[in-house]
């Protein structure tokens, strides 16, 4: 792992950890919930984008 990407994940680390301290554990897991749905949207539609090449899927475009 280079140095910057270490750091990177350290810096994520650190914001993940800040904003949910505040929290009591109940709505602690509600928004790590709401968290990692969103990262998972926008890694899937990231992903989307690189496999068809910023195109519509064939299964998109019938709608």
């Amino acid at each position: 792992m280079t140095l910057a990407k270490k750091k990177r994940n350290e810096e994520v680390e650190g914001w993940w950890m800040r904003s949910l301290s505040p929290l009591l554990q109940r709505k602690k897991w509600a928004k790590v919930a709401l968290m990692m749905y969103t990262t998972w949207n926008i890694w899937k539609e990231k992903k989307r984008q690189v496999d068809f090449g910023g195109e519509e899927s064939e299964a998109n475009t019938g709608f």
